[in-house]
């Protein structure tokens, strides 16, 4: 994992090098059970070089919190590396010279379960552009040997006040499906 954390901090393989502050390699326990991967950094991830701070991360530890889970023993991340200018959402052309590295994480951390929180991440891991993440929500699917949860992302809360609730549901199951009852 160190090597392609080095890799992530010193790429140069998009126009986003020129923009960013840090690369947001992503962090947490690599023989993790369980995966979360978001679509991109925002601009606290930014500039502290750490996923799933800020508001979005506050609401993401209250969702783990509920749901019995410690982020330290889980390993965050994103499918892009850099924030996009204005959050913009990532073109197909960045998504696929960046994707390479979340492919790596999860080839070296091998989940049991992988959280997809929002569309981007979805409709990246089930390679499908016309899906509504709305008819993902509580379902599973297969990517690689890994249990594919999709659900919100934490700052969907600001125009969905039941997101929250569907976040801990997905995060309830994710590690239902990690854990056998005699691990818990």
């Amino acid at each position: 994992m160190k090597e392609v954390i080095e890799k992530i901090r010193t790429c140069t393989n998009c126009e986003l090098c020129k923009t960013r502050i840090n690369t947001v390699p992503g962090e947490g326990a690599i023989d993790s059970k369980i995966m979360i991967i978001g679509e991109g950094p925002g601009e606290l991830n930014d500039i502290y070089g750490r996923p799933f701070i800020g508001k979005g991360g506050a609401i993401l530890d209250a969702c783990l919190q509920e749901a019995n889970l410690e982020r330290e023993k889980l390993y965050l991340t994103n499918i892009i590396k850099c924030r996009m200018p204005h959050n913009a959402t990532p073109t197909s052309k960045i998504v696929s010279e960046c994707s390479k590295y979340v492919e790596q994480q999860i080839g070296i951390i091998k989940p049991k379960v992988i959280i997809c929180l929002g569309l981007s991440a979805a409709k990246f891991f089930l390679n499908d552009k016309n899906i509504k993440l709305i008819n993902l929500i509580n379902s599973t699917n297969i990517y690689r040997d890994s249990v594919l949860i999709c659900t919100y992302h934490p700052s969907s809360i600001r125009y969905n006040k039941n997101a929250k609730n569907l976040i801990i549901k997905a995060l309830t199951l994710a590690k239902k499906v990690a854990f056998s009852e005699s691990e818990q």
